[in-house]
């Protein structure tokens, strides 16, 4: 707890110096949502906060600029077929930034999630900047950096994006980003690994006035990584459908997220509702329920809420 203090009061250091000096990750447009976490998934996927979004290029059409923390709690139960069942508590923080003029965009989050027995301890960066290329074009660079430790097993990872999002009429987007993520593991076994990840996204956002609407299906597809001994692992594909809605700054937010990652697929349900203003506080809570599966019939459920607070300007 006194590490994630520290995360804390840094990331808000950061995020007052930046909102001194200004006037929910998706591919194609950012989320309604001002600061919303993912989970899915500890020790499977990486958790992110969805104020930098999956493609960078999106950033650009996520106004208005904020800045946005929470705090996660989730629990994992595994049914293991052969051996023993694993129950697991986890508790996190994060925060982060969305600053939006017409020229550029750049957002930055902080993630920090870890188990009570200490099995697992996830510190994730995320970080895109957009440039508006054209009325109707924005290309984006992004940078997502991971350091997570899982029952004895070091992984540090870096993705290095580039992306670019299509407004066509302000209401239907397309956004295309593609790069590669870069493996360091040490523990039981050490190697070094790359692979390219892809994300396409098709979009639709709608409303100027008290009501808005957005809906949007996106990909994202990363090849599988390869040990020293060339054997391959972490092939993973995730289709997410998004569905939001702002009524009188009263947010309803839900999406599904259907993934394959290796011998694994399952199912996360989420859901936002809260308080969103375009201009001012935002308060939100966060729901989501996994059901997983493996190729040995291991059944997982990992059920996470969470309580962002967000300032919109």
């Amino acid at each position: 707890m006194v590490r994630h203090f520290r995360l804390l009061c840094f990331a808000l250091f950061i995020v007052l110096i930046l909102a001194v000096h200004t006037v929910q990750g998706q591919v194609a447009v950012p989320a309604f949502a001002p600061a919303s976490p993912k989970l899915l998934v500890p020790g499977l996927t990486v958790p992110d906060a969805t104020l930098a979004p999956e493609n960078p290029a999106a950033n650009h059409w996520g106004a208005p600029a904020r800045f946005g923390l929470g705090q996660i709690a989730a629990e994992l139960k595994q049914e293991v077929t052969l051996g023993t069942d694993v129950e697991r508590d986890f508790d996190g923080i994060y925060a982060g930034f969305r600053w939006v003029t017409d020229a550029f965009s750049l957002s930055v989050e902080a993630i920090d999630v870890d188990s009570s027995d200490g099995a697992y301890d996830a510190r994730v960066t995320n970080a895109a900047l957009s440039l508006l290329a054209a009325d109707f074009l924005a290309v984006g660079l992004g940078l997502d950096t991971s350091e997570i430790e899982l029952s004895g097993t070091s992984d540090s990872r870096e993705t290095l994006l580039l992306g670019v999002s299509v407004s066509l009429d302000e209401r239907f987007f397309i956004g295309l980003a593609f790069g590669r993520e870069y493996l360091d593991r040490s523990g039981g076994s050490s190697f070094t690994s790359d692979r390219a990840v892809q994300k396409v996204g098709l979009g639709f956002r709608q409303g100027q006035g008290p009501t808005n609407i957005h809906l949007e299906y996106f990909v994202v597809t990363r090849d599988p990584h390869e040990t020293g001994a060339g054997v391959e692992f972490e092939d993973s594909e995730l289709q997410t459908i998004v569905v939001e809605a702002i009524w009188r700054s009263i947010l309803l937010a839900g999406s599904v997220v259907s993934f394959d990652i290796d011998n694994v697929e399952g199912t996360t349900t989420l859901i936002d509702v809260g308080w969103a203003p375009k201009k001012g506080l935002a308060l939100l809570g966060h729901f989501e329920t996994t059901e997983a599966e493996d190729a040995a019939n291991d059944i997982t459920e990992v059920t996470t809420t969470a309580i962002s607070i967000a300032y919109q300007f």
